[in-house]
């Protein structure tokens, strides 16, 4: 089980003018061609490209489940970030898909998204706590929201996801 083309390690540092100067940073993620979360990048370990055939599928599991990738000696299970959240699964078995593997200690989550668009700094006031879901299987793993030019970014509950995942 190998991955391909190491996108982002957060033990790298960024250029200094890659990201306005203030506010927090958050990981961009597409779940769908429609929707788009953030998570910070606090909890974000790595991200990572994955050849559909290095998930490994592990027998009995709920659908969301992708399986098992592997990276730096470390084995994680992966969900389908978009299944989870109750829209359409990705499609990883014509393809790779972009991983993002978080943590809150000792647990760690990969989460697999259609794209990982990048790093992004965004004022904390600026995202609103009221809850906008993408739908009502979303409501649990949304903490907020925020418009970026005219695009909505909801912000995912990473403990959430992990109790839901366990």
């Amino acid at each position: 089980m190998s991955t391909t083309s190491l996108v982002l390690n957060v033990d790298e540092e960024l250029p200094e003018d890659a990201l306005p100067e203030s506010g927090e940073t958050y990981l961009e993620c597409h779940i769908d061609r429609f929707n788009r979360a953030i998570v910070p990048m606090a909890l974000v370990q790595e991200v990572i490209i994955v050849r559909a055939k290095n998930i490994v599928p592990v027998p009995n599991m709920p659908s969301y489940m992708l399986g098992l990738v592997s990276s730096h000696s470390r084995i994680y299970w992966t969900v389908d970030l978009a299944q989870m959240l109750g829209l359409q699964p990705i499609q990883v078995n014509t393809h790779a898909c972009s991983v993002a593997i978080l943590r809150i200690e000792p647990m760690y989550l990969a989460i697999a998204a259609t794209e990982i668009k990048g790093v992004i700094k965004l004022a904390s006031e600026s995202i609103e706590s009221q809850l906008e879901p993408i739908n009502s299987d979303s409501m649990p793993y949304l903490k907020g929201f925020m418009l970026n030019s005219e695009t909505k970014l909801h912000l995912l509950d990473v403990e959430a996801l992990l109790k839901f995942a366990r």
